[in-house]
């Protein structure tokens, strides 16, 4: 790799320097070989349920274990006193001197930071084993990005399937096109994440089998990827519940009583006293079905009075969060409650804090866990040391968590009879007691030999490796279109000697320049020793490109506009990327603007759903010859801006595989007479010509092509609600299969001149008609 200390010139000298404040932690501690590195968004205390309770009691296993271990984690964790056997970095210091836009979302800022921290620890010396990314598969995008790239090297680069984006999209009742693009960017970066790690930890059965599912709908094949690690369990909640007496069980119900008043206005506390109460914990939202489950319950007669009549009591104990078309799930569901009379009978507290949720749960009767689908929720890990009967999903894992274990029952929250929940209630005991010894002991073991099965794999010896140099490079060479602007030429075809080493290779292309600018061009080229061509005619820069991709004979080809300029080391990772991925077609890292502008545009991978409506890359790329020589080549109208949108566009449509990288790789020069500033009026219409040319060129000829098309075919079915209960929504997968193709013949009839409005409004009436035949 190149070293800092060559970046030339001066001006563009603009890569991530990190504040001494950001860099501090890494170069405060010593350089290391990790067992274990963990990165972790969530808060690791004071916290109940989630990937928060997952990383806590993970890292108290590997304390114990002689691992070193380090945790990547903002800044509420790595100020906490919390295991001062493990290390923490805090990635919120590690920020880049220039903002980076079209990051993503939280998640991603995170990712993006832990990339930087990483970086700045193995250019430190520190090495890495295995490094688990926990949370969602977005937060190890720019890291496993990175290391693609040769920015640094793990043993073993892991994702953790706990909440995947794209099963969370479909359980909470969206597809992937009802949302905005962050969310679809979001969905994409998971998919890459997937394809970029090694090992993806999954904890059941039915987990592995449901992310293989979604996976194959993108195109994707990752079964053998799959390693199967439990999640650990809360060994002290077990133990701690021997041992409570009698008087701390009266004290728990009496917390629980006041619990529910402080929150609740239609009950005191002498209106408990004999009351049975039955936990629903969880975050209110449509995957864990506790909406739909008391939507369903409430509109039931027979239910209504079998509550009525008896002393059961719901505390309904989690934070209600905002569903997919941004409404508080629970105004509705409150209405109906009153409507029923049982305003008095279902409590909803809230979100209860770490503490407080424990010391509820022992006056608990029983529990209901009625999600759509669930991992290993720890929510359900946490009531099980009671041994008090739950009523549990048949979807998901919890099935699988539960085997064996006495009072254990099973429903199916997508087709829920309200019988079985009667039924379920009606064999909860009248009185709370402690947990029978034998079942407490059987259910320890059980959760023990699962803990040492996920030890083993932490406590393998993983390799700490440094990146492997030793590689072929494919040749490389440069292609520079120009048209009058002169002024930055120089410099720019400076840069590409740097990268090459020489001039060789490096082709300027002027597309027919005036004769004053073309007579400095010839004599800058000249100077510089490098090879130019001179159109006959201004054809613009997709043509200019052409013919310079054209004299070349090299593997790959790096473009760069004549006022702007290449990075070396960026460069110097992208061209690694092709010798690592043999199927890679075209490779792009971050733009950092200057000049007028002072900022760094993100690029994203190539996804054929989301590069049509926003351009994944950037004029600086890097492509394999043959493969830009066809997309080059491809006939169609002259654009007044973009045409590297439709470059790498057509890259994509025709099969090929578009990454990019974390690293800086390209400079934009952003000034006032630049083309792209003169024409930035034209922007939308020149949108709508790229997607009719780019329509043209689909086809379902590649598989992963085809997996995707399908899906952007029924991008605009993601609005279409099902009949019934509020918030009940319909996926698209599941939409009739007309409607998709409606979709696909949209793509032609848009083609035509005026067509484009009357089409939608036919599209709005089918759409609508189908509402009722649904």
């Amino acid at each position: 790799m190149i070293s800092e200390a060559s970046r030339t010139p001066t001006d563009m000298s603009t890569a991530l320097h990190l504040t001494s404040d950001a860099i501090l932690p890494s170069l405060d501690l010593p350089a290391k070989n990790w067992d274990v590195v963990l990165t972790c968004f969530e808060p690791l205390i004071a916290v109940t349920g989630g990937i928060g309770t997952y990383h806590r009691l993970l890292l108290q296993e590997l304390a114990q274990s002689g691992k070193k271990v380090l945790v990547l984690t903002r800044g509420m964790n790595a100020e906490q006193d919390f295991l001062p056997e493990i290390e923490k970095i805090n990635v919120d210091l590690l920020k880049p001197a220039k903002a980076f836009n079209f990051v993503g979302l939280e998640h991603e800022f995170f990712s993006l930071q832990c990339h930087f921290a990483l970086r700045a620890l193995y250019q430190t010396g520190h090495r890495f084993g295995l490094v688990e990314f926990s949370d969602y598969g977005a937060d190890g995008f720019y890291p496993l990005r990175a290391r693609a790239a040769g920015i640094y090297e793990f043993g073993v680069g892991a994702v953790r399937l706990h909440s995947p984006s794209v099963m969370l999209t479909e359980d909470n009742g969206g597809n992937h096109f009802s949302l905005n693009d962050f969310n679809r960017d979001r969905i994409d970066r998971e998919m890459s994440v997937y394809q970029d790690a090694d090992a993806i930890l999954f904890g059941g059965d039915a987990m592995r089998d449901r992310v293989l599912e979604l996976t194959e709908r993108f195109g994707l094949d990752v079964a053998d990827k799959m390693v199967k690690c439990p999640h650990p369990y809360p060994r002290h909640l077990f133990t701690a519940i021997e041992g409570v007496s009698d008087d701390a069980m009266g004290d728990a119900r009496t917390t629980l009583i006041n619990k529910v008043c402080e929150k609740s206005r239609f009950v005191k506390p002498a209106d408990l006293q004999t009351a049975r109460f039955i936990g629903v914990f969880g975050r209110i939202e449509d995957r864990k079905g506790q909406f739909q489950m008391f939507w369903q319950a409430v509109t039931d007669a027979d239910f209504v009075r079998f509550v009525k009549t008896s002393d059961f009591h719901f505390l309904v104990a989690g934070h209600n969060v905002l569903d997919h078309i941004g409404n508080y799930r629970l105004n509705d569901l409150y209405a109906l409650i009153h409507e029923k009379g049982l305003q008095g009978r279902i409590h909803f507290t809230g979100r209860l804090e770490q503490d407080e949720l424990a010391e509820c749960s022992r006056a608990v009767s029983g529990y209901i866990f009625p999600s759509i689908f669930e991992n290993y929720p720890n929510a359900l890990l946490e009531i099980l040391p009671t041994c008090r009967p739950v009523a549990i999903s048949v979807h998901g894992c919890m099935p699988e968590i539960t085997e064996g274990f006495s009072d254990v029952a099973l429903i199916d929250p997508k087709e829920l009879e309200t019988e079985s929940l009667i039924a379920f209630m009606q064999g909860i005991p009248v009185e709370v007691g402690p947990p029978a010894e034998d079942e407490l002991a059987k259910r320890i073991a059980t959760f023990e030999h699962r803990q040492a099965e996920m030890m083993a794999y932490y406590k393998q010896d993983f390799p700490t490796p440094d990146v492997d140099a030793n590689v072929d490079l494919p040749s490389l060479g440069i292609v520079l279109p120009v048209y009058q602007e002169h002024r930055y030429l120089h410099q720019a075809i400076s840069t590409a000697k740097t990268v090459l080493g020489g001039g060789e290779n490096i082709v300027v292309v002027d597309d027919h320049s005036a004769p004053e600018n073309a007579r400095k061009i010839a004599r800058i080229t000249n100077e510089l020793d490098v090879q130019l061509i001179t159109l006959p005619e201004n054809a613009g820069p997709a043509v200019a490109r052409l013919h310079g991709v054209k004299a070349l004979t090299t593997d790959l080809v790096q473009l760069c506009d004549g006022d702007d300029l290449l990075d070396p080391q960026g460069i110097a990772a992208i061209h690694l990327m092709f010798a690592r991925d043999p199927d890679l077609t075209m490779a792009t890292g971050v733009m950092s603007c200057f000049q007028e502008e002072n900022h760094c545009w993100t690029p994203r991978n190539g996804n054929i759903w989301t590069a049509t409506a926003a351009n994944f890359g950037h004029s600086g790329s890097m492509f394999r010859r043959d493969a830009l020589l066809a997309a080059l080549g491809t006939q169609h109208e002259r654009l007044p801006l973009n045409e590297d949108w439709l470059m790498n566009l057509l890259i994509l449509v025709k099969g090929g595989k578009c990454r990019m990288t974390p690293e800086i790789t390209y400079h934009y020069r952003r000034y006032g007479g630049s083309r792209s500033t003169q024409n930035a009026s034209l922007v939308g219409r020149v949108s709508r010509q790229i997607n009719r040319i780019i329509s043209d060129e689909m086809s379902f000829q590649n598989p992963e092509q085809k997996a995707r098309l399908r899906e952007i075919y029924k991008g605009y079915l993601g609005s279409v609600s099902r009949p019934g209960a509020p918030g009940s929504h319909m996926s698209a997968h599941s939409f009739p299969l007309r409607y998709q193709y409606l979709d696909a013949v949209f793509f032609k009839l848009v083609k035509i001149k005026g067509i484009e409005p009357l089409f939608l409004k036919l599209k709005r009436r089918l759409v609508q008609r189908s509402r009722v035949k649904t």
